[in-house]
């Protein structure tokens, strides 16, 4: 199980108002690759650096000196297997806090229903 701290370095997020009320959205992007089903690499967004991934023997990767690879941006992976399924796979997920909103307008619509009620 992550801690608190562990959950916030994954994932990202900002807080708007919406009329008078706090909206809280949260962002979590994570970059997974899978080698014949089974999990090999997991990424979260807070520490998407360059991923080397090599499955098979006899694969050796350097990059060369010249060239500059966008970290954050590049899975390499190197098979020397035969009948390999990999799949890489980024994951966005967002969710949107709105209870306080939410009850806000319950409270107004309760409101508006005891005024339509109530005998004039």
């Amino acid at each position: 199980m992550a801690s608190n701290q562990e959950l916030d370095a994954m994932r990202g997020g900002f807080e708007v108002d919406v009329g008078g009320n706090t909206v809280l959205l949260s962002l979590g992007i994570e970059r997974v690759t899978f080698i014949n089903g089974e999990l090999a690499t997991a990424s979260p967004v807070s520490n998407l650096n360059l991923q080397v991934l090599q499955n098979g023997p006899n694969n050796n990767f350097a990059p060369p000196s010249e060239i500059s690879l966008p970290s954050g941006a590049v899975t390499l992976i190197q098979n020397s297997l035969d009948n390999q399924v990999i799949r890489n796979v980024t994951t966005i997920n967002a969710a949107v806090a709105l209870s306080n909103l939410v009850r806000s307008q319950a409270v107004d619509s309760a409101l508006d229903q005891s005024r339509i009620n109530s005998p004039p």
